[in-house]
């Protein structure tokens, strides 16, 4: 348990965050206050000093699907996964999340009825993470990796109390599991591994069984002779003998509480680096300690040096970074702190939240754009990210009228068009959010006007979805990239992407990689729109036409997979009965639609209308259309070539243009 009772009979820390929380918006609002307070006082009293946070995106809310509160959070790799881009956080109920995208999208993994308060990983051998997990009535709990189950684990002499953290060698050699009142420790090379129970000093030089105070609420494993652990009455008790002998007291302030440490490896031994961050007001001269000799000495940083900071839950050195580089601590109402010095000068970081933070990981930084991840109260994750030099974030729908790199910070929602891209040369990246419309069909969520061309719209992680608009996503200029394979374009009441020549032309834009789920009328629709590429899009469930070409020529369609659209799987021409020429319209000419892949669409999988011509239509399978797989409107297909088209039963094409 984090906190332990007060000495005066008030509720302890997190009792009071309970009853807060149960007190609804009343408390929650004067949390608020005392953030603002809290965060006006730091900026006041802290240093100019640089962090490298300055290189990141910035910390953003991430959706958990979950409003239990999240205790622990790690991450490593899994199955050739980089390290660092699988992530786990535990909770309130057994919660358990699991996200495969560095914190972007979250999946439950439920464990079982107990409160779990720490989580930690090892690379078992080289193909993938294995985790433990701890919590209430002695709850210690194995996964072998982020796809199994959890399993419990046993422990000898069986014990009940709390287990509050837990840490691990990242061969898995050794790990180290810390409560109220217990210690346990274990080599779990399997599920069927037997933990024992250890004795640590207390903050009076007993064992860990003299009550509340001799609480154990952080563990740090820097090396296999280098261990840490943090408790009640300000206590930090280290052990340098790696076959578990050796405890002592390096640190007693007999008073206080620290809640979480964080170590690296020194380059020598003896030259350790941790940090531990405590709550109590005992600690308010400094709730953050820093040691570079593996804890010989302890020191309080140099700024801030007065009682500004709230109560700190979590720190974390960031993974693989040299002793004394950038570090981070997370606590009440939202805070998040940054060091780039090793502890001795912190600042305050822009926080998204106002939720209580409880534990925050920064995993190997060679995780892909992953800097760091932080869980909190009520399902709250937050996550920093980096992006290359020269990228704005951008916040807010809006227009961006300036060439240059754009990346999203957060997800973005608007009822009408969101965001506009009025200058040449500007790659968005959506970076795994949502850009979400009223869904009321108005306006579109990412305009390209005619203005900026070779635009780029992409996502460099997964999960981002432009949905709820009238179109997803317009291209009027031209030679616009928008480009997958981590880019949605979903449920937009009229089209997906919609590449627009009627005022302005639109020639050699590209599609390619994009998925496009249950558009109202059309996925990708192309209007005088020539020499363009769409390419290896999966379209499905689109209300009436999967792609429609309308007055545009040489465009290439190529290996697409269209399902179940409502008429049409793939449309070249003017009409909407696929028969006659409609007024006024330019037919399409020398389209190509090759290698796509055509199922259960409507009527029609592949459809020419009548005037269109000069078409190829080769090496695609279509099948299951209530009319036709294959039509061709043209009186023995015109000038159409057919080719190598497999798995049709009904065909309005004549065989003397089949080939």
């Amino acid at each position: 348990m984090r906190e332990m009772p007060s000495r005066q009979g008030r509720p302890s820390g997190w009792r009071r965050r309970l009853l807060a929380l149960a007190a609804g918006a009343a408390v929650a609002g004067t949390g608020t206050g005392a953030a603002q307070t809290a965060q006006r006082a730091m900026a006041a009293r802290t240093s100019a000093h640089d962090s490298r946070a300055a290189a990141a995106s910035g910390w953003a809310v991430e959706r958990s699907g979950t409003t239990a509160s999240l205790d622990a959070v790690a991450c490593g790799g899994d199955g050739g996964v980089p390290s660092g881009f699988v992530c786990w956080a535990v909770g309130a109920g057994g919660t358990v999340l699991v996200s495969f995208d560095g914190g972007r999208t979250w999946a439950a993994s439920h464990a079982g009825g107990a409160m779990l308060r720490g989580v930690a990983c090892y690379r078992a051998g080289t193909a993938y993470d294995s985790c433990l997990a701890v919590g209430d009535g002695g709850t210690l709990l194995y996964s072998l990796n982020a796809l199994s189950g959890w399993t419990p684990v046993g422990i000898a002499p069986a014990t009940t109390r709390p287990l509050n953290a837990i840490a691990c060698l990242p061969g898995g050699g050794r790990c180290l599991a810390v409560g109220d009142a217990v210690a346990a420790v274990g080599a779990p090379a399997t599920s069927r591994s037997v933990w024992h129970q250890l004795s640590i000093p207390g903050p009076t030089g007993g064992t860990c069984a003299g009550g509340a105070e001799a609480c154990l609420n952080g563990v740090a494993l820097a090396s296999a002779g280098q261990q840490f652990v943090v408790g009640g009455g300000g206590a930090i008790e280290a052990q340098f003998d790696a076959h578990g002998g050796g405890w002592r007291s390096q640190l007693n302030l007999g008073a206080g509480y620290f809640t979480a440490i964080s170590c690296t490896p020194g380059a020598a031994p003896g030259r350790g680096h941790c940090l531990a961050v405590g709550t109590d007001p005992s600690l308010a001269h400094s709730r953050i300690r820093f040691t570079f000799d593996s804890g010989a000495t302890w020191s309080a940083p140099v700024a801030p040096a007065d009682g500004s900071l709230p109560a700190l839950r979590g720190v974390a050195v960031l993974g693989g970074a040299a002793a004394g580089g950038p570090a981070w601590a997370v606590g009440d109402h939202g805070t998040i702190l940054a060091t780039a010095d090793g502890g001795r000068h912190w600042t305050l970081d822009q926080s998204p939240t106002t939720q209580d933070l409880l534990a925050v990981s920064c995993p190997d930084r060679r995780a892909p754009r992953l800097i760091c991840i932080a869980v909190g109260s009520g399902g709250t994750i937050v996550t920093l990210t980096s992006r290359p030099p020269g990228v704005t974030t951008v916040g807010a729908c809006g227009t961006l009228a300036h060439p240059g790199r754009y990346e999203l910070s957060t997800d973005l929602s608007s009822s009408g068009t969101c965001l506009v891209l009025d200058a040449k040369g500007i790659s968005l990246d959506l970076a795994g959010h949502a850009v979400h419309g009223s869904g009321e069909g108005v306006g579109s969520g990412v305009q390209i006007l005619p203005v900026a061309t070779r635009a780029q719209v992409t996502s460099s992680l997964p999960g981002a979805t432009v949905s709820g608009f009238g179109t997803g996503i317009e291209d009027d200029a031209g030679g616009a990239d928008v480009r997958g394979p981590n880019l949605a374009v979903s449920g937009n009441v009229g089209i997906g992407v919609f590449l627009d020549g009627a005022g302005h032309p639109v020639t050699g834009s590209q599609v390619q990689d994009v998925t496009l789920n249950a558009n109202g009328r059309f996925g990708i629709y192309l209007q005088r729109a020539d020499r363009d590429a769409v390419d290896r899009n999966r379209i499905l469930g689109t209300g009436i036409y999967g792609i429609w070409v309308q007055s545009s020529s040489a465009d290439r369609l190529v290996q697409n997979t269209v399902q179940h659209s409502g008429t049409a799987g793939i449309f070249l021409g003017c009409s909407n009965a696929g028969m006659v020429e409609q007024p006024g319209c330019i037919p399409s000419a020398h389209d190509l639609v090759l290698l796509s892949r055509l199922v259960d669409d409507g009527e029609f999988g592949v459809a020419i209308a009548l005037g269109s011509l000069g078409g190829t239509v080769e090496g695609n399978l279509a099948a299951g259309a209530s009319v036709d797989d294959l039509e061709d409107a043209n009186p023995h297909c015109g000038t159409n070539r057919w080719t190598d088209n497999t798995g049709s039963r009904n065909l309005r094409v004549s065989p003397t243009c089949i080939g």
